[in-house]
């Protein structure tokens, strides 16, 4: 008689009968009915090592494959390869290479009033009872096009498509114009389809908004780890190697071309449309991530030079190699400077903030940590260059805000964890940290000089929190998570985890308390603190009171504007004058670097703490 085992896949608590000593993936090979999404690419070779799994139980003996491909740490945790494990015993596992991002089906306007007057347009002229000719369809047309834009022509490329249409008998015909230019035409009815993109550009994480023209709406949201980031972590890194060596940047421009052009793909799948109908696309981020992405771009290198004097660069999508309609169009928004980018640029529109009427500081927390004030009708902008933390990059168990990472924390007699999506914890992301540093500093766990308290010092403090301070021959740490499994699997926070979210924080400090004098005001005159960044769907204000970065004055009036470099370049798409109006505002926009202030360094080592302000 046949031995079997129950193999139940968490968090989903999805459950499958594996034969005693077969593998899993020769079980769903021949029976996958409840759609477990194990990925397998290489035939149960163990080559591609898309199958990883973690497992809570022991299994079976592990394989030379495995051992030739599993790290000492992953096979600490439990981790193996679901092609070559054999099962021999009840288990618990968790699939590791679940899908890489996550897209939302959304139905959002942007946060701020705007104009629906977007570059791209669609006019259909029907033919009545087959009595519309070339001819009169092309005057029908011009004289549409007429009515919002100067009077345009139409190439003759597109009048031939015209006649080819009519020759096949077409009872109308879509034009597509493009700032009032027609660009092409297509048959039938298709005014309903007309879409754009809208792209933040993230040193670690690519966002990419599928924008609706007809209603100005966001329909669909992807985010993604930068390509990039697994070739080059570090920014500066990227383009020292790009300059000295072309191969190096055409290796770095294909991995981030294809991914945006793969993660189209994915949100007009999920919304069921033709990349071929999306005809427009805004581009925002750092400056030196723009830069390098104009660089490999081909044909676009004389346009460089604008881009450098604060203009937006336009050019072909087909340049880039991004399926999209075959006259579709990129715009990149404006930088402000060599160290702020057009990132800023998008956030001064998305917050409105050159047209505030009080004093308002916008802090855009990320890789490279920046900060924009408006005072008496200037906006001064500055970039720290040090904000790593912030995104969790080099943080023990940092990870990008998707399924898996803890996202929220409260300490309420114990930690509580709130994880992004259907998964167990895997790390912590940006907002979590943050969060878990405000709560640890008000309750004294870390003191004010970022370090973690021993457990004797500690006073009102719940037995369960303190349980969960480490302490080992390397250095104190702060358990967040850990499960019941017979493989370690803990995720915790090390004292060098904290030292580093407060080099950031202190960074950012110095950089606001700079902008602040040469501005010739002070955070009593702040009235709202905008904060944007790429965290998770929630933070709680009251952390970045706890940690120091913001004055319990502001209490109130601390609000999270989310990613405000992607709506930024949404609103772009929306209305035709707002690239006109942020190459104004990249003009406008009084920028330093900070670093060069002989004031600066003193204001870090001030701001070195989690003191409140």
């Amino acid at each position: 008689m046949k031995k079997y085992h129950t193999i139940t896949f968490l968090p989903e608590n999805k459950t499958i009968q594996v034969e005693d000593r077969r593998t899993i993936f020769e079980t769903i090979e021949l029976d996958n009915q409840h759609g477990i999404e194990l990925r397998f690419a290489c035939g149960a070779e163990g080559i591609c090592q898309k199958c990883k799994i973690r497992a809570f139980q022991k299994m079976g003996p592990l394989t030379p494959t495995e051992i030739g491909c599993l790290s000492d740490e992953e096979l600490a945790r439990g981790i193996r390869l679901s092609c070559q494990a054999r099962v021999i015993q009840d288990t618990q596992v968790e699939i590791i290479y679940k899908q890489p991002f996550s897209i939302k089906i959304v139905d959002e306007h942007p946060a701020v009033a705007f104009d629906l007057s977007p570059r791209v347009k669609k006019i259909y002229i029907q033919a009545e009872a087959g009595l519309l000719s070339e001819e009169k369809f092309m005057h029908e047309l011009l004289d549409s096009i007429s009515r919002d834009a100067p009077p345009g022509t139409i190439s003759e490329i597109v009048q031939q498509e015209i006649i080819d249409i009519f020759n096949n008998q077409a009872s109308g015909c879509t034009a597509v114009v493009i700032d009032g230019e027609v660009v092409t035409i297509e048959e039938g009815d298709t005014t309903h389809e007309l879409f754009a993109a809208a792209i933040d550009l993230g040193i670690n994480t690519l966002m990419l908004s599928l924008i609706d023209l007809s209603s100005g709406k966001s329909i669909a949201v992807v985010s993604d780890t930068n390509p990039q980031h697994h070739v080059e972590a570090d920014l500066e890194t990227r383009i020292s190697l790009s300059c000295e060596d072309p191969i190096h940047l055409e290796i770095l421009s294909e991995e981030v071309l294809l991914r945006i052009d793969v993660l189209l793909h994915e949100l007009c799948q999920a919304k069921n449309i033709s990349p071929l109908h999306i005809y427009d696309i805004t581009m925002s981020g750092a400056t030196g991530m723009l830069r390098l992405f104009l660089k490999g771009v081909p044909g676009v290198l004389e346009q460089r030079a604008l881009f450098d004097r604060g203009g937006s660069v336009v050019f072909s999508a087909k340049h880039a190699s991004i399926t999209s309609s075959p006259s579709a169009r990129i715009s990149t928004l404006p930088i402000i400077s060599s160290y702020v980018g057009a990132d800023i640029t998008a956030g001064i529109i998305a917050t409105q903030l050159h047209r505030s009427l009080d004093t308002v500081l916008f802090l855009d927390l990320g890789t490279m940590g920046k900060a924009a004030l408006y005072h008496n009708g200037t906006i001064t902008a500055a970039s720290t260059g040090e904000g790593a933390a912030f995104e969790c990059v080099g943080i023990r168990f940092g990870m990008r805000p998707e399924a898996g990472a803890i996202e929220r924390v409260t300490a309420a007699g114990d930690i509580q964890a709130a994880v992004i999506g259907e998964s167990l914890p895997r790390g912590i992301c940006g907002s979590g940290l943050i969060e878990l540093a405000g709560e640890l500093v008000n309750a004294g766990i870390i003191n004010e000089h970022g370090d973690i308290q021993d457990a004797h010092e500690l006073c009102g403090v719940s037995s369960e929190i303190i349980q969960r301070l480490i302490v080992s021959e390397e250095e104190k740490s702060f358990l967040l998570y850990r499960d019941e499994g017979e493989f370690a699997s803990d995720i915790y926070v090390t004292q060098d985890d904290i030292h580093a979210l407060m080099r950031s924080k202190a960074y950012l400090s110095a950089t606001v308390k700079l902008l602040l004098q040469k501005a010739g005001t002070s955070y009593s005159e702040v009235k709202r603190v905008l904060i944007g960044g790429a965290f998770g769907y929630h933070v709680d204000p009251e952390a970045f009171i706890r940690i120091g970065l913001i004055p319990e004055t502001l209490r109130g009036y601390v609000f999270f504007v989310g990613n405000t470099s992607k709506a930024g370049a949404h609103l772009a798409l929306l209305d035709r004058t707002i690239l006109e109006e942020a190459e104004q505002i990249a003009r406008d926009v009084h920028s330093f670097d900070p670093v060069h202030d002989p004031r600066f360094e003193r204001l870090v080592q001030e701001s070195l703490n989690f003191r409140g302000l």
